[in-house]
């Protein structure tokens, strides 16, 4: 099964995305959900997923400057 962490500052959207997709018809196993870029960095470290639904409108780190700062670490 693939891995899949969500990362979005909205506590509703997130619920929605785990709880209202079949993720399991897709060979998907969502691992981790986290509030912001710098709990998601940390998330994607230790939980290592396949993929990432990551939102482009956060505060403090936003979903591009993540991306920004992961792939520079691959």
């Amino acid at each position: 099964m693939l891995r899949l962490a969500i990362i979005d500052d909205e506590e509703e959207t997130r619920q929605i995305m785990v709880n209202f997709i079949d993720w399991d018809t897709y060979g998907i196993t969502v691992v981790g959900e986290a509030s912001d870029g710098f709990a998601a960095y940390d998330l994607i470290n230790s939980l290592r997923p396949d993929i990432v639904l990551i939102d482009i409108q956060m505060p403090g780190m936003t979903g591009l400057m993540f991306s920004r700062r992961s792939v520079q670490r691959i």
